[in-house]
């Protein structure tokens, strides 16, 4: 069987079309795995990047709460000074008053009454008899 000109040329064409799709096939898939590559390798850095700023979160979390804890203890602090302050501000007065009725009994043995039921207190007693 004798093989005409014109489809021995078809043929050299189909071959040459199908190495022409298969290079073009190649190239495509090269260019594909590039960029899937450079996809990764941005994932990659973007995930570096997310986990930065989940610690600097985590970080900043447990700031937050030391924070929190010296405040409380700032307003314990606080509250003990101020409970202290009023003390010694009652005992400054009743001090005060005890050197008054002293310096006032001009020597009289006296004592003060703070509770009981004897008198009212604060009522001062005469003890000389």
């Amino acid at each position: 069987m004798a093989v005409s000109p014109l489809s021995g040329r078809a043929s050299a064409t189909s071959d040459a079309f199908q190495q022409l799709q298969s290079q073009q096939a190649r190239r495509t898939a090269d260019q594909a795995e590039q960029a899937a590559q450079e996809l990764r390798r941005r994932a990659a850095g973007a995930q570096r990047v997310a986990d930065q700023a989940n610690e600097n979160a985590r970080s900043l979390q447990v700031q937050s709460d030391q924070a929190d804890g010296a405040a409380e203890v700032a307003r314990r602090g606080l509250a003990g000074q101020e409970v202290f302050s009023r003390t010694a501000d009652h005992l400054a007065g009743v001090y005060d008053r005890v050197v008054e009725a002293t310096r006032d009994s001009a020597g009289a043995s006296t004592v003060v009454v703070t509770t009981g039921s004897a008198s009212t207190p604060g009522t001062l007693v005469d003890t000389t008899a």
